[in-house]
């Protein structure tokens, strides 16, 4: 188990979980090993919503042979953001 707020940590697993489409020799090209490779049936990725009580709910994100919708984080990062600014 991790936890990230870092888009380049959830764009890598997004690629790790692309990785299972491409050929081997594609992933030698690149410098990947099948132990690299996720399979998106392996792993589950969760976000935290504040409720209505300022407690967090996780959220399940749907996951599938192409990742996952990276554009789930952007507002927990923009909101990071202005929090710091």
């Amino acid at each position: 188990m991790i936890t990230t707020h870092s888009d380049y940590v959830i764009e890598q697993f997004n690629n790790f979980v692309r990785l299972n489409s491409i050929s081997q020799d594609c992933l030698d090209q690149f410098n990947y090993s099948q132990e690299d490779v996720l399979n998106h049936e392996d792993i589950s990725i969760y976000t935290f919503k504040k409720d209505s009580k300022k407690q967090y709910i996780a959220e399940k994100i749907d996951i599938n042979e192409t990742g996952f919708d990276e554009e789930t984080f952007s507002p927990i990062s923009e909101e990071l953001y202005d929090e710091s600014d």
